[in-house]
């Protein structure tokens, strides 16, 4: 049958599961939005800037499990999704961002945004921060193209692709026959591409776990991207291993389980992170983390086991990075998990080990411990706000299973320390560190979970780089509610001034902004606090209304979030690397 490519690309779409494509247009592109004015079977979410269509595609595909779509024009079009791809790159969120491009025929002519191989060349550009970037030159090469994309963006550790088209490639006539299932049977391969491992060293894991003294769990955020919740939990009660997390995979292990001590690293709970520099850890089980400088504070050299490191990653490049790793598990955590559990299975119940923890031991620890430090807080009646109080009051006024987004600043940890989560995927952070990226992701995981309460925490200084897209969310009648830290500071850099350069403040704080008047501008419900409990007074009736809303909430200026063993880390890395 023959068909035109713009209409092809968005049948294409449609079959493979795509209902929504963030996007602000631009002339190259409009024989595309032309297909989909006439398919219709595809939502469009304008956005205010391209940065913003990349991190909600990004926001869909994290909560939705799905790859998220966006698209943008020629030029600075393309070089403003650069931010909202980058962040999608680092996490391996599955995303194609479609661009367009000047026509063929004007290539190095001088073209107004040449963005080609003659002009700026925003293919070669992006090949930076994608599994694949290219642009499609023929229309003989538009579905095998596609094909390609989507298969890169879901194998091995998922990730954004890029496909940029010619302005005319998109009125092309090509022929496709779409009942022969060529298409089904060519994307189903890529469901196999991840089950892979090695047998005989899940074996030998297996036989270390269980022969371990001291054995601990760490999660990370690839523990939450191969959703391998029900697997840590299964291996964890097998044999009452205690589980820590770092701070972007909190939720992956219920906050209240008896096994979970809490999060290590940026914002970390002193229970999780004691019992690492005191329980002398034998076998360490590490599932989808690199071992990071946040998770480690700085590769505290307390996180290298006595024994035994057993790392599981998706990336072979990953494992042993950081920390001299005995046994090495490429693949995907699930798939892993399920094979070590099956093998603890038939040992425990082939009567040929006795598990030696008791919940009871891991509960009187944690008893002795602390996750939260200056609880207290949490429950002071200062005016205005405190942050802990405020994160507090959000934990009881959301429902168990709400989502909830953070940017990257002080909000982030002081939500990572004081607000627990109980449910794999309800807390979401880039890994990129933008900071405003929950600002605009929060839209697309809104638009995944219609059904679910989605929260965006947002500091000040990130809302004001890109809170224009409440704007987006009224357009669309997205009811997703903000809550900012206003407290006038770029808090992350200005307490870092404070704590290592003598108070010596520069180009961090400025006037505190009127979120409030600015939200009812763009046409959002607002309200200003800055009290304890008036969070808790009016967050049901916010829920009840189904409003994009915005809440200006006033803080004390002067907290610091727990970060002291981030700067310990770096105090103690820097004198390790002085002394060699």
């Amino acid at each position: 049958m023959k068909i035109k490519v713009s209409d092809f690309i968005v049948q294409y779409l449609s079959k493979i599961g795509v209902k929504y494509i963030f996007c602000l247009p631009g002339a190259p592109l409009l024989p595309f939005f032309d297909a989909l004015y006439r398919n219709k079977s595809i939502e469009t979410i304008l956005v205010k800037h391209e940065e913003a269509a990349a991190a909600m595609a990004d926001g869909y595909a994290r909560v939705s499990g799905k790859m998220g779509v966006c698209c943008a024009t020629t030029g600075p079009g393309t070089t403003n999704l650069i931010t909202g791809i980058a962040e999608a790159y680092m996490d391996g969120i599955p995303m194609l961002v479609i661009t367009a491009q000047v026509p063929l025929y004007c290539y190095g002519k001088g073209t107004f945004q040449d963005s080609s191989m003659e002009g700026l060349n925003t293919a070669y550009l992006l090949k930076q921060i994608t599994k694949l970037s290219t642009t499609v030159l023929s229309k003989h090469r538009v579905v095998d193209t596609l094909n390609k994309a989507y298969i890169c963006a879901h194998s091995g550790k998922k990730g954004p692709v890029h496909l940029s088209f010619p302005t005319e490639i998109f009125s092309e006539v090509i022929d496709f026959d779409w009942s022969d299932g060529q298409l089904e049977q060519c994307l189903a391969a890529y469901t196999s591409l991840n089950q892979y491992y090695n047998r005989k060293l899940v074996h030998d894991a297996a036989n270390q776990i269980l022969n371990a003294k001291k054995p601990l769990l760490l999660a990370g955020f690839g523990a939450v991207s191969s959703r391998a919740s029900g697997e840590i939990m299964e291996l964890a009660e097998q044999l009452n291993i205690p589980v820590v997390t770092s701070y972007r995979a909190k939720g992956v292990i219920a906050d209240d389980h008896p096994l979970y001590l809490g999060s290590v690293g940026l914002g970390g709970a002193p229970s999780a992170e004691d019992y690492i520099h005191t329980q002398e850890i034998d076998v360490l089980l590490a599932v989808g983390t690199d071992l990071d400088e946040f998770t480690t504070n700085s590769w505290d050299p307390k996180f290298r086991p006595l024994k035994s490191l057993i790392h599981i990653d998706v990336q072979p490049e990953t494992i042993g990075k950081n920390y001299p790793t005995n046994i090495c598990l490429v693949g995907d955590a699930k798939t892993i998990l399920t094979e070590i559990n099956l093998r603890i299975f038939k040992a425990i119940h082939g009567g040929k080990y006795k598990i030696k923890t008791s919940k009871e031991e891991i509960a009187e620890w944690k008893s002795k411990t602390t996750k939260i430090i200056d609880a207290h807080k949490m429950e002071s009646l200062s005016v205005p706000l405190l942050p802990q109080r405020l994160t507090h009051e959000i934990r009881q006024a959301l429902p168990r299973d709400a989502i909830v987004f953070c940017d990257g600043a002080n909000n982030l940890i002081f939500t990572v320390h004081y607000m627990p989560f109980y449910q794999p995927g309800t807390f979401i952070i880039g890994g990129y560190g933008n900071m405003s990226y929950g600002t605009m992701a929060v839209i697309g995981g809104k638009i995944a979970a219609p059904d679910r309460v989605v929260v965006a925490i947002s500091g000040d200084g990130g809302f004001l780089m890109n809170g224009m897209e409440v704007s987006t969310a009224v357009n669309h009648n997205i009811p997703v509610i903000w809550i900012i830290h206003n407290n006038g500071v770029l808090g992350a850099v200005h307490d870092l001034q404070k704590l290592l350069y003598g108070e010596r403040y520069i180009a961090t704080s400025f006037k505190r902004t009127d979120f409030k008047t600015v939200a009812e501008g763009l046409g959002a419900a607002a309200y200003r606090i800055a009290c304890p409990n008036e969070l808790l007074q009016i967050m049901p009736e916010i829920i009840a209304a189904k409003r994009p809303t915005v809440i200006d909430a006033i803080i004390d200026d002067q907290e610091i979030p727990p970060i002291r063993n981030r700067i310990e880390g770096k105090k103690r890395l820097m004198e390790s690397l002085l002394k060699e």
